[in-house]
């Protein structure tokens, strides 16, 4: 009789602690799937590490940020500070991952950038290669 009640308490033991863990994995799955809907969603917005004397504007105006639309293709917006750069050199690099973007090739457009004091605008220029992010001005 023991041993029967002595098995049965195991059983719940060895259930409670599966119960547990299943738990954990459920939360550790709608974590994870948390961070790929961010990732991959369409409104959530990238801000990328500047380089070569690139930077964030200041509070008073918007943060350069970049997003994949639907087609693969980025979207860009707000402003980078150029005070501290030279035009031509490559002010970020975006991560190329096949199975979130893809580029049908090279992709050329304007933006505005800062100088820290006026606007101006500048070209944009992405090598669908390599993911460089180059900033040329003045805008031809």
């Amino acid at each position: 009789m023991a041993r029967d009640k002595y098995l049965q308490n195991q059983s719940l033991d060895i259930v409670d602690e599966i119960m547990r863990r299943l738990a954990r994995q459920d939360r550790r799955i709608t974590e994870l799937e948390h961070m790929l809907y961010k990732r991959h969603s369409f409104t959530h917005w990238l801000l990328p590490d500047l380089v070569n004397g690139f930077a964030q504007p200041d509070s008073l105006v918007d943060q350069f940020a970049y997003r994949l639309t639907g087609g693969g293709i980025p979207d860009f917006k707000g402003t980078i500070d150029a005070t501290g750069a030279t035009s031509g050199d490559v002010a970020f690099t975006m991560i190329l991952d096949p199975d979130e973007m893809t580029l049908p090739g090279d992709i050329y457009f304007n933006t505005i950038i800062t100088d820290g004091t006026d606007f101006m605008t500048a070209m944009v220029y992405m090598d669908s290669q390599t993911g460089d992010v180059t900033l040329t001005w003045p805008a031809i």
